[in-house]
């Protein structure tokens, strides 16, 4: 249940997405280099030796239903019980009251909505804060939003999550490509799988992991970004590829195992929908 990670008083936005999870593959050795350029991060153990495998999480969101839900309190959905109330006594007393209240129910569901954006997100999983904390968080590298207010908000509450703004576009057979101000940054594609993977613990156990953001020099934050495949929500495997762009090359990413002129086939790979998501207030980040 929602309850049992955030507590309602952490939870400050609320939306449901609908997006794609790829992990791409990359060397540990270069990504344990990248990191300890941030901080003393460290790769929960996966294989052994040279050939110890790691990933980078990209994440492509369409988020719809955006809303400020602070405290936990959903202001949309209370506007529209309070608008339903006042109909029943307004019809019953003086006749049509969705003439009274249908406009401010619009007007205060604008207010607390936010119109839906696309957001790509980098990061990388199963992330220790030093050998003494045993805890698994994901990293976020970065951000490309096109919404001004959602950049704004991460910079604002102090985040870390580095968002930029940018474009994105898509294509028939499941192309998108994001640009920002200096350039290409990331084009790729993504079609369903013929297998009809049904076991999607994996991605649960991913989402999971509290997120970390930079938030200055050897300074970190950490939230939660509380969601999961339930029943209401659609997910289903797919195959994917995808290629960085010469605005990528600022987040200085390792080098994408089995890529060819920069493309790199991915690892697993969701596509899902209709996924109701909580995020928590962002805490400086004090390790265990």
């Amino acid at each position: 249940m929602m309850g049992a990670i955030l507590r309602n008083y952490d939870i400050v936005s609320g939306a449901s997405i609908d997006g794609v999870y790829l992990e791409v593959p990359v060397r540990a050795a270069a990504l344990e280099r990248k990191l300890k350029q941030l901080g003393p991060f460290l790769l929960a153990p996966r294989g052994r030796g040279a050939g110890r495998s790691a990933c980078l999480i990209l994440e492509l969101w369409r988020i719809v239903q955006g809303r400020l839900m602070p405290a936990g309190v959903d202001h949309r959905a209370l506007s529209t019980t309070w608008a339903d109330a006042l109909d029943g006594l307004a019809r019953h007393f003086i006749g049509d009251g969705k003439k009274l209240w249908g406009p401010l129910t619009r007007s205060l569901n604008d207010v607390f909505c936010v119109a839906p954006y696309y957001e790509l997100v980098i990061g990388v999983p199963d992330v220790r804060f030093g050998s003494s904390d045993p805890s698994l968080y994901t990293l976020v590298l970065g951000m490309v939003t096109d919404s001004r207010l959602a950049r704004s908000l991460d910079w604002w509450s102090g985040y870390g999550y580095q968002k930029q703004l940018g474009g994105f576009s898509f294509g028939e057979a499941g192309e998108f490509q994001i640009d920002v101000d200096s350039g290409p940054f990331l084009r790729g594609a993504v079609k369903r799988a013929r297998d009809a993977a049904t076991d999607f613990s994996w991605l649960d156990a991913r989402w999971r992991q509290p997120l970390l953001g930079c938030v200055g020099n050897d300074s970190f934050s950490v939230s939660r970004l509380q969601r999961a495949i339930t029943r209401e929500a659609r997910c289903h495997a797919a195959t994917g590829w995808v290629e960085l762009g010469a605005a990528a090359s600022e987040l200085s990413l390792p080098h994408l195992d089995g890529s060819r002129a920069g493309r790199a086939g991915s690892g697993r790979v969701a596509l899902y929908s209709g996924v109701t998501t909580r995020i928590s207030t962002p805490r400086r980040f004090e390790p265990k």
